[in-house]
């Protein structure tokens, strides 16, 4: 058996991430899929924005996350972030699913996503 010492809050809500889409593969209930997609986008986005403020030493990145996201980057003299490209472009994608699940229910459809949803996380 490997020990494994977890000493940060990443590798908690990341493995909430996993356990959920895991879920929402294996039940062929739409209400449960619809909450587990919806648990895997805003956990995944909870371990990315975690990650994002360690690594700017800024925790003011989840608010307007792209705009802050960039003041910090710049600030820390980094190359700037390419949102049109790239694996940036799979974090906005996923940033405004998980607006929408948060924020606004526009549909019926934001209430029972596709398991794919939960995928692009």
């Amino acid at each position: 058996m490997i020990t494994k010492i977890v000493e940060d809050n990443h590798y908690h809500v990341w493995t909430d991430a996993l356990h959920a889409r895991e879920l929402a593969r294996q039940t062929g209930n739409k209400w449960d899929r619809g909450t587990y997609v919806r648990w895997t986008l805003i956990s995944a986005w909870i371990a990315l924005e975690i990650a994002c403020q360690d690594a700017t030493s800024d925790p003011s990145i989840s608010y307007s996350f792209k705009t802050h996201l960039d003041k910090a980057i710049e600030k820390k003299q980094l190359p700037k972030i390419d949102w049109s490209q790239g694996i940036w472009q799979r974090v906005h994608k996923v940033h405004e699913l998980r607006k929408n699940a948060v924020h606004r229910i526009l549909t019926e459809k934001d209430l029972f996503p596709d398991v794919d949803t939960a995928e692009i996380t």
